[in-house]
């Protein structure tokens, strides 16, 4: 009697053995994927409350400058009339160097600007950026706000003392807008050191998140950045309640 030998078998076999050796070489990896975006803030593909986060920066710019100046000054937060109240946004002058203690809602995201480079035209005549003869309006304001924007380092923002990853890839501009801020502010020398008034051309580009609901309970929010083209360092800090 005759025996065929089955030469697939040992191939099989050999195979089996490498996929299960390769696989508890893959299990016993200690090194975790780096995660690309960070889950406690929406990402860019989302809109956070039925509007991206781009569409909240501009509900935000308007909202600010129709602001008195005593309004303006203090580091709060606050909800706009008209829109989601879960959505918070954060005013103030301190919001460039300041802390500030804030009660918030559970359920509510917080808007946070950052880092924000605006700019308007017309602006005041001492100023370095001036449109020109014939210049569009659009094209200098997207200019400048990137020129000013380039000039960021060094930004970081914490929540609960770690990093949010990959905070540069959170960069959002405006459209241009026309606004007619509030006549107060023209005098307001602790929010701007010049204002022109009536009809502005106004634009924003900078690195703004929205956080996603915190948990109950209290929490510490720290950003920071500096700009090498007007020699400023700007820190803030918001002790958070959720309740």
């Amino acid at each position: 009697m005759k025996f065929k030998i089955n030469t697939l078998f040992p191939f099989v076999a050999i195979a089996s053995l490498f996929l299960s050796v390769t696989s508890c070489d893959k299990d016993d990896d200690p090194t975790p994927p780096t995660p690309t975006e960070d889950e406690r803030i929406y990402k860019k593909a989302e809109n956070p409350l039925g509007q991206t986060v781009k569409q909240w920066a501009e509900e935000w710019q308007k909202f600010t400058l129709s602001q008195s100046c005593d309004e303006a000054k203090t580091l709060s937060a606050f909800t706009i009339p008209g829109q989601d109240q879960l959505m918070l946004f954060l005013k103030g002058t301190e919001l460039v160097q300041g802390n500030a203690n804030i009660n918030m809602q559970h359920g509510q995201s917080l808007f946070v600007p950052v880092v924000m480079a605006f700019y308007s035209t017309p602006t005041c005549s001492h100023y370095t950026y001036q449109i020109q003869s014939g210049q569009d309006p659009r094209n200098f304001l997207t200019a400048t706000v990137g020129e000013i924007l380039d000039g960021t380092r060094e930004q970081f923002l914490k929540i609960d003392g770690t990093d949010v990853i990959n905070l540069n890839s959170y960069q959002y501009q405006t459209d241009m807008l026309n606004l007619i801020p509030n006549s107060t502010l023209q005098n307001c020398s602790t929010v701007f050191k010049c204002f022109p008034e009536g009809n502005l051309q106004v634009m924003t580009k900078g690195y703004f998140v929205v956080i996603k609901p915190l948990p109950i309970g209290s929490h510490t929010i720290t950003f920071h950045s500096k700009n090498i083209l007007f020699n400023m360092e700007f820190t803030s800090t918001l002790n958070i309640t959720v309740i």
